[in-house]
Formats: structure tokens, sequence, C-alpha cells
């Protein structure tokens, strides 16, 4: 395909498109923590949840042409994507000191699933637990979320996932396991 042949955009992309500008008109902070989720998928991350839930079948190249059409597209150095004929979205520094933003680990103890892995938008890792409900019971135990921020040190947050591994061996009750694994986590020395 030359750079002259627009691909077929992915389902959805002119909606999301507009919600997003509207947003930006209406919900200024929601919509900066939106496009640091878009940027961080142009990169090739996979939000945990986010973009096999909302983006299905999106490749990184639709998310830069995304953040085109938001004209929130960093460039860098002026190189064309090669797929939209645009320029990438600022592509991740090269190697350089800082956390392992490619780290992810994943697993199914007892029916829960648990994931931890880097997020651009906390810029710290996290843990997942997208089988918690939101509602009553949740509430009445002071469960609010489905992802806890741990720190932006790698080895915090692989002392966290084994731990809500270990937590999860003892019990499937999902909101039991996350609120230990808030308080494990909150109790982790945050410098090395």
């Amino acid at each position: 395909m030359s750079l002259s042949e627009k691909p077929k955009k992915p389902i959805g992309f002119d909606d999301k498109a507009e919600h997003l500008k509207s947003m930006k008109r209406n919900d200024e902070i929601h919509y900066e923590e939106a496009v640091d989720e878009i940027r961080s998928m142009a990169r090739g991350n996979n939000l945990p949840g986010i973009r096999e839930e909302y983006y299905q079948g999106w490749e990184n190249d639709d998310f830069s042409e995304l953040l085109r059409e938001l004209s929130e597209l960093k460039s860098q150095n002026g190189r064309p994507n090669e797929k939209w004929g645009s320029v990438l979205a600022t592509p991740a520094p090269a190697k350089e000191k800082g956390p392992d933003k490619s780290y992810l680990e994943k697993a199914t103890v007892n029916g829960t699933e648990i994931s931890v892995g880097w997020d651009d938008g906390y810029r710290d890792y996290t843990i997942y637990f997208p089988q918690i409900k939101f509602g009553e019971e949740a509430e009445k135990r002071g469960v609010y979320d489905q992802v806890i921020r741990i720190s932006e040190r790698l080895e915090a947050a692989k002392d966290v996932f084994n731990y809500a591994v270990a937590r999860a061996k003892l019990t499937n009750d999902v909101l039991e396991i996350y609120k230990k694994v808030e308080s494990f986590s909150r109790n982790l020395p945050q410098e090395e």
C-alpha cells in the first residue's frame, strides 16, 4: 500500500474521535487522561482492560492517527508513519535508566485473575483485578477500584504480584484479596 492510499479506519474510529473532542471541551481532566492512554497504546502498550474492551482490532498506528485527528500528535523528527502517512506519536525514549515498561505478569489463581504491569497514565506499576464488580458489596467492604497503584520500582511490582498470588491461593474472595494486597502495597519501602 502506498502512502497516498489511506487504509480503512478501525471500527468506531470516528465515534471515538467525536467523543474525545466533546470531552476536550467539557471535561479537560478526563480528556488529558484519555490522551495519555491513547499515546501509550500508540507506543504498543496494552493497558489492562482498556485496549481489549474499547479498542478491539486497533493497531498501534490507529492510535497515532486518532492523536493526529485530535491535534495531539507530537512529532519526532518529522518521521512519516508508513501506514497513515502522518507523523508518529512520540516514541518511548531509547534505552535510558528507568522502569521496565515491558514487564507484564498475569495469573489466574482459584478463579481470581491478577495482572501487574506498567501503566503510563499513572507512571507507575499497577495491579489489576478485572473480576471486581462495583456495587453495594464492594462499597460496603471499602473497594472502589479494580486497580492498585504500586510504585515505579520493578521489584515492588514483583513483590506485590507474588503476594497477590499467595493470597489468592488462600481464598477466592477477590474483594478480600484486593484489600490485603492494597494494604501490603502501601507498606512497601518507596526507595530502593
